[in-house]
């Protein structure tokens, strides 16, 4: 419940008068997926039984309602090279739409208008494009919301899990994203076809995570899909005697465990192993927290690079310097050739710094030549830029001062993209003196 609360509180801070959420804090417009998003959770808290704040829904169901209102005039014929552009905006719509009648509104003009203009926009060779995206799937949930089987039925078989033939338009439509939503839609609304799925479908989603291919938006969108068709497929609950149990010096200790919600224990860093057993084949999940022990000593660069100096106040590079002056802290961001010449959206760059160096907090810009940061976040410890970035070298600045004298280890500075982890570098770490 206090997380609930915490997040109810920030979600307050970011809706704007429409009715929609904002990306960042302090911006003055609503971003429309975001708030799609924003309204899907509501959405489900309301429906699990937290005390969602009735004015917060009612707004946001202004905005949905503004937000579908505007029609689809705005997508563009077919037969252009935004056809991809055209399936996300539509897509958005359809999932608007359909939230739209979880809240009880009757939608079926939207609806109908949505479909007049794709099978418009797509020619009869092209047809099947729009079918196969997850905005039939949308659509189809929302037919069947309206007791309208047989519209229902026949947009719903379109979308098939792992095709991977929906194109990753941006960084909130992943393929994880896609098929967990598709996978959800019909274990909530089409249940026989959700028990007779094959299980490599299943297998499909649950791979790509494993393989670390999943981000904020798609880890909820999966789990939301996997609890709603574990409800379907389980027949009674897992209640089986799970037992964790480390080794430490030669020996096995049982760990005690807690369900929070998952069955969970908590081990010391000095354990020599650590088993986990049950009666039947177990999914387990190591976490770890904290700070490298080993400071990496080469740079990483995936798709994009990061360089960090100190300079002191004639531009020079330093790695010393006095106790109680000012340096400049310059950061050089820039994607690389493998991104094919794409702007890299949604990049997180965090500068973290040792202990004794003191942000100057009017220092920091979000403007640098040619280039603004979306949001900053100054902090203690570190100053965290948002941003897009392309194959221009980005030059951010900001000072620090010097509080503590002694031999200091800096921490690397990280720039990665906040849902794509192909899109990741981190730079040396070095040591700094202040005399």
């Amino acid at each position: 419940q206090s997380h609930f609360s915490h997040v109810i509180t920030k979600l307050r801070e970011r809706q704007l008068g429409d009715g929609g959420f904002s990306f960042w804090p302090g911006q003055h417009s609503s971003a429309e997926y975001p708030s799609i998003y924003v309204m899907h959770f509501l959405i489900e808290a309301r429906d699990t039984g937290f005390p969602v704040p009735k004015d917060m829904m009612q707004r946001g169901q202004a905005y949905l309602t503004d937000y579908v209102g505007r029609g689809s005039s705005k997508l563009s014929d077919g037969r252009s090279n935004s056809q991809f552009d055209v399936l996300s905006e539509a897509r958005d719509r359809a999932n608007a739409i359909y939230l739209l009648t979880r809240l009880g509104v009757v939608t079926t003009n939207y609806l109908v208008d949505l479909q007049e203009r794709l099978e418009k926009d797509f020619k009869e060779d092209r047809k099947k494009d729009w079918r196969k995206d997850l905005l039939a799937s949308y659509m189809a949930a929302t037919y069947a919301l309206l007791q309208k089987e047989d519209d229902a039925n026949r947009l719903i078989e379109g979308y098939e899990i792992g095709a991977e033939t929906q194109q990753q338009f941006d960084d909130f439509h992943s393929y994880l994203a896609q098929d967990a939503q598709h996978l959800y839609l019909l274990s909530k609304h089409f249940e026989g076809l959700a028990r007779s799925l094959p299980g490599d479908n299943v297998l499909a989603i649950t791979e790509r995570i494993f393989k670390g291919e999943y981000n904020t938006i798609s880890s909820a969108y999966s789990i939301l899909a996997l609890g709603a068709y574990s409800k379907l497929v389980l027949e009674k609950p897992l209640n089986e005697n799970i037992v964790f149990a480390a080794q430490v010096g030669g020996k096995n200790v049982d760990l005690a465990a807690s369900a929070t919600p998952f069955l969970t224990a908590k081990y010391k860093t000095d354990v020599e192993a650590v088993s986990v057993k049950g009666q039947s084949p177990l999914f387990f999940l190591n976490v770890q927290s904290g700070f490298d022990k080993d400071l990496p000593q080469q740079p990483v660069r995936n798709n994009i690079e990061i360089i960090r100096e100190f300079l002191d106040e004639n531009g020079t590079e330093i790695t010393e310097f006095e106790q109680g002056k000012e340096i400049t802290v310059r950061l050089k961001v820039r994607a690389l050739g493998g991104t094919g010449g794409r702007t890299l959206t949604n990049i997180a760059v965090v500068d973290l710094l040792p202990g004794g160096f003191e942000v100057i907090r009017s220092s920091v810009e979000r403007t640098a030549y040619n280039w603004r940061a979306d949001y900053v976040d100054v902090r203690e410890d570190r100053v965290v830029y948002y941003g897009d970035f392309d194959s221009s070298l980005r030059e951010l600045t900001y000072k620090v001062k010097l509080t503590a004298a002694g031999s200091f280890v800096i921490p690397p500075s990280f720039a990665e993209s906040m849902y794509d982890r192909s899109v990741r570098a981190i730079s040396k770490a070095g040591v700094f003196t202040v005399n």
